[in-house]
C-alpha cells in the first residue's frame, strides 16, 4: 500500500485513516505534509476549519465544507476529524464526486481521520486509506520517561518488559497505564497489561480469557512438551515465527484448556474471537467487525488466540453466500489474509470437534504448524485428571476408579466430582452417561481419520502397553 506522502505527490483528493488517535495523527501527517509545502488545516463539526499554523477558526456546516476546501489556496490539505459521520447526507456525497476532480487539479486534498471504516460506495473509487500505526518502541519509551520524570521516579530496570506490554496501546492509553502504574512507586508490566485487557474488553469484540498453569492440565503429555520445546521461539525475532495448531478431537477432552495452558507457558495474554458474534445484520458492518477484531488483536504484538469450534464458524463457508449474501465467506478470507500476512507474534490455537465442511484453504499445509488429535484420557490420565478435581473440589474420588472411569471425557470426570459432592459418587457416577457410549460411532470415525493425519497429543497409557500372554506347547507332547 502506497504511504501518505505518496498520496500527497500524487495529489489524491480524498484520503481515509481509520485510527483513535486523531490528534496525534494530524500532528505526525501535517508534520509530513509540511516538508512538501502543503498548507494545514482541521476540521472537527464544533469549531470548523482551523488553520493549524495559525490557529484561525472559521466555523461552518459539515455540508460547506467541500465549498470552502475548493476555496483554499493550492496546496492545501484538511485533516477532517469524524466527517465519515455525515456521509450518509447525499448532497454532501455528490459534493465529494463533483469536485474530486477539481482537487486533483489543484493539489486540494480531504484527509478523513476516525476511529470507524464507513466510506459509502459512491466515494470508495476516490479514496485512498491511510494506515496509522501504534506507537512504536522507541515512542512507548519516550512516553515512560516522561511519566517516569513526572512522578519522580527512576527508569525501571525491566524498562524493555514494561514497554513490549505497553505495545499495541494508543500513546493516550499508555500514558494513563505507566500512570497508574506509578502510583504505587513503581511500573509493573502487569498492571500495565491489565490495563491493556481492559482496553479490549471495552471494544466488545474480543473476550478476554485467564491463561491456567500447566497443573491444570491432566494428560495430553505430548502437546504439553511441544508448547514447551517453542516456548522460547514465541518472543525471539531471530527463530522461525510460530502460527499455532489446530486441535481436532472429541468433545469435552480439554482443548480449550489446553489454550489457556498455552499462554500460561508462553506467559502472555489469551484472547479468544469468537467469529459468530461479529456478524450483524447491517450491510458490510460484519466484514467491518472482523476488521477492527484482527487490528486489535495485531495491537496486542505478543497473545495467544483462541478460536473455538471452528467447524461451527467456518463450516459450509463456501456456500454461505446463498445464505447470507457472502459475508460469512468475506469475513473467512480477510481473517485468512490476517492471519497469513500478520506481523505481531500471535499464536493461534484452533479447536474442531471435526473438520467435516471446513475449506481447503483453512487447512492447508503451513497454515498451522500441526495438527494435533486429542483423544479420550488414558488410564494415567484418568488418575491425573482425578487427582485434579480432587483438588479443586475437595472431592474424594479413589484413584483405583481410573480404569472404571474408561472413556469418560475430562469434562465428564469433573462433572462426576461435581455431582458428587450433592448426591455422592455411586450416585452421581450412575446419572453420568459418557460421549463414547452416546457418540460411538462417531468417535470411532474420528480416531480413525485421524491415525494417520495427525499428531497424538498423548502416549498410549500403560494399558495399551500389555502383551496378550501366550503359553507355549511342547511341540514334543503330542
Amino acid at each position: 500500500m502506497p504511504k501518505f506522502r505518496e498520496y500527497l505527490a500524487s495529489s489524491y483528493p480524498l484520503l481515509y485513516c481509520q485510527t483513535h488517535e486523531l490528534n496525534r495523527a494530524i500532528s505526525e501527517f501535517s508534520k509530513e505534509a509540511e516538508t512538501l509545502e502543503f498548507q494545514c488545516f482541521g476540521w472537527d463539526c464544533k469549531n470548523g476549519i482551523i488553520e493549524l499554523t495559525g490557529n484561525r477558526y472559521k466555523p461552518m456546516q459539515p455540508e460547506n465544507l467541500p465549498k470552502e476546501i475548493s476555496g483554499l489556496p493550492k496546496q492545501s490539505i484538511v485533516f477532517a476529524q469524524n466527517y465519515n459521520l455525515f456521509w450518509d447526507d447525499p448532497l454532501i456525497v455528490q459534493d465529494l464526486l463533483n469536485r474530486s476532480l477539481e482537487w486533483k487539479a489543484t493539489t486540494k486534498i480531504l484527509m478523513v481521520l476516525s476511529p470507524r471504516m464507513a466510506i459509502p460506495t459512491e466515494l470508495e473509487k476516490i479514496t485512498a486509506l491511510v494506515d496509522f500505526a501504534y506507537p512504536n518502541a522507541d515512542q512507548i519509551r519516550a512516553i515512560l520517561e516522561a511519566v517516569a520524570q513526572s512522578a519522580e521516579l527512576e527508569m525501571p530496570q525491566d524498562s524493555d518488559l514494561i514497554i513490549e506490554a505497553a505495545l499495541g496501546l494508543t500513546a493516550f492509553e499508555a500514558e494513563n497505564a505507566f500512570t497508574l502504574s506509578a502510583i504505587y512507586d513503581e511500573f509493573d508490566p502487569k498492571i500495565i497489561s491489565d490495563h491493556k485487557m481492559q482496553m479490549v474488553k471495552k471494544t466488545g469484540l474480543l473476550e478476554v480469557w485467564e491463561p491456567q498453569p500447566l497443573e491444570e492440565l491432566g494428560g495430553i503429555d505430548r502437546l504439553k512438551q511441544y508448547f514447551m520445546n517453542r516456548k522460547i521461539a514465541f518472543r525471539d525475532s531471530s527463530k522461525p515465527k510460530l502460527k499455532g495448531v489446530l486441535l481436532l478431537g472429541v468433545p469435552g477432552c480439554g482443548k480449550s484448556l489446553t489454550g489457556k495452558v498455552a499462554a500460561s507457558i508462553f506467559e502472555t495474554v489469551l484472547v479468544r474471537l469468537d467469529v459468530s458474534a461479529l456478524k450483524t445484520s447491517l450491510v458490510g458492518a460484519s466484514e467491518e467487525r472482523m476488521r477492527m477484531a484482527c487490528r486489535i488483536i495485531d495491537g496486542l504484538r505478543n497473545a495467544v488466540l483462541i478460536l473455538d469450534e471452528v467447524e461451527k464458524a467456518w463450516g459450509g463457508v463456501q456456500s454461505s453466500g446463498i445464505s447470507d449474501a457472502g459475508t460469512t465467506l468475506g469475513m473467512f478470507g480477510y481473517f485468512l489474509t490476517w492471519l497469513q500476512e500478520t506481523n505481531s507474534r500471535i499464536y493461534t490455537i484452533a479447536t474442531a470437534n471435526s473438520l467435516r465442511g471446513l475449506p481447503p484453504e483453512f487447512l492447508r499445509a503451513g497454515r498451522f504448524d500441526a495438527l494435533w488429535f486429542i483423544d479420550l484420557p488414558n488410564s494415567q490420565e484418568i488418575t491425573e485428571i482425578i487427582k485434579i478435581m480432587n483438588k479443586r473440589y475437595s472431592t474424594e474420588i479413589p484413584l483405583n476408579w481410573a480404569s472404571k472411569l474408561r472413556g469418560y471425557t475430562g469434562a465428564e470426570i469433573e462433572q462426576l466430582a461435581r455431582d458428587s459432592i450433592f448426591d455422592g459418587l455411586e450416585e452421581a457416577y450412575k446419572n453420568i452417561v459418557p460421549l463414547e457410549r452416546t457418540m460411538a460411532e462417531e468417535i470411532k470415525d474420528l480416531r480413525a481419520w485421524a491415525t494417520d493425519r495427525a499428531r497424538m497429543a498423548s502416549g498410549p497409557g500403560e494399558e495399551s502397553k500389555s502383551t496378550r500372554k501366550i503359553q507355549k506347547l511342547d511341540p514334543r507332547a503330542n
